[in-house]
């Protein structure tokens, strides 16, 4: 199961190198170049963790992706969103209790 994990994995890295190599030489913006050489560099450390020969498990192979934090909600807009949210509430409530 090990050898297969691992050959899948390598497949796949493979395809994802030569496609960002087609990639970098096709673009002229230097930001997309760097890009695409960021993403290439993380495939080789895959590909070099794959070529080690350590069990499968026990080898942390693609990092995380997603972020520790979480993007949303952002305090910025949901706390005045929350307030004019009571505002309207309190507002209704009153005009309720009035009739």
């Amino acid at each position: 199961a090990d050898a297969l994990i691992r050959s899948d994995l390598q497949a796949k890295t493979d395809r994802r190198k030569a496609y960002l190599d087609k990639m970098a030489e096709e673009t002229n913006n230097p930001d997309h170049k760097r890009a695409l050489t960021k993403l290439l560099l993380d495939q080789e450390q895959v590909s070099m963790v794959l070529a080690a020969q350590e069990p499968f498990a026990a080898t942390v192979v693609e990092p995380a992706s997603v972020g520790p934090k979480p993007d949303w909600p952002r305090k910025t807009l949901l706390i005045p969103a929350l307030i004019f949210v009571g505002i309207f509430l309190g507002y209704a409530a009153h005009a309720l209790k009035r009739r």
